[in-house]
């Protein structure tokens, strides 16, 4: 279940797709107001535990927009974006399901730690916050329903986007 806008509703089905077809579609977003997003991502259904292993954790992506805020400005524009399996792609639709913009930012649940194995050696560890708030800032265009999460993913030759989620823009 996707929350949208506080309401629980069944999940669209999104499509994987890469940084360049989003490059292609995207129109430069000619606004003079940026929205900004303030997104919360409940991504585990672990209730007690905040950091999770995610290779064993029960994943659980519901999104809710807990704040809309409209300044003046506009949204950045990546000239070029380096991914990486600890970033996550953004992107703002329309009705129709157009690109209208996507920008990348870092993954909100990420933490990284060093424990010690069992010969004493400082290991490595990526956990995740169980539940993670996070800011975007998109452009304020006409005609935007929708804010789609994906996750890069190295398929070998370019970065595949894998859809997690999606979360209803606000009304105006």
């Amino acid at each position: 279940m996707l929350l949208l806008w506080g309401l629980a509703v069944a999940p669209q089905i999104l499509p994987a797709t890469t940084l360049e077809a989003l490059r292609l579609t995207a129109p430069a977003a000619a606004t003079t107001s940026v929205q900004q997003l303030t997104i919360r991502w409940e991504a585990y259904s672990s209730p007690a535990d905040v950091l999770v292993a995610p290779e064993s954790a029960v994943r659980l992506d519901q999104f809710q927009v807990l704040r809309r805020t409209v300044v003046d400005g506009t949204a950045p524009r990546e000239r070029n974006p380096e991914l990486a399996a600890d970033r996550l792609v953004v992107v703002l639709t329309d009705g129709q399901g157009a690109v209208r913009y996507w920008s990348s930012l870092p993954d909100p649940r990420v933490v990284r730690a060093e424990q010690p194995g069992p010969d004493g050696v400082l290991t490595r560890v990526v956990l995740h916050r169980r539940e993670a708030d996070f800011l975007v800032a998109l452009p304020n265009v006409a005609g935007a329903t929708q804010v789609r999460i994906y996750e890069p993913r190295w398929g070998g030759t370019e970065w595949i986007l894998e859809p997690v989620g999606a979360v209803a823009m606000p009304a105006r």
